[in-house]
């Protein structure tokens, strides 16, 4: 699971540096791809975001112990992993929509 951490840790670098280019840099962007492929881009990112917090969100769930925990107990690791789960989810069920409805 080391792997797939190592690669969520880029993954979540590569978006996080995607979206800073985004914000101070986005008539640069939209020039160089055209505002439909960044789009795709920003829909790529958080669908990968997403494919690697499931699985780790499960394999830390599952390697504490259910007898261990207080009632509704959840690590800090878990947490994260929840978090970005269902938020990258969310934002890439409504890209995928988009990207959809739109063409």
């Amino acid at each position: 699971m080391t792997v797939y951490a190592g690669l969520f840790k880029v993954v979540a670098g590569v978006t996080v540096a995607w979206f800073l280019v985004l914000q101070f840099a986005r008539n640069l962007v939209f020039g160089l791809l055209g505002a439909p492929s960044a789009f795709v881009v920003n829909t790529s990112l958080m669908g990968a975001l997403a494919i690697l917090s499931g699985p780790l969100l499960l394999h830390h769930f599952r390697s504490f112990p259910c007898e261990d925990r207080e009632r509704g107990e959840w690590t800090r690791t878990e947490l994260f992993y929840a978090i970005v789960f269902f938020m990258t989810l969310f934002i890439f069920a409504i890209s995928v929509a988009s990207l959809a409805l739109s063409g």
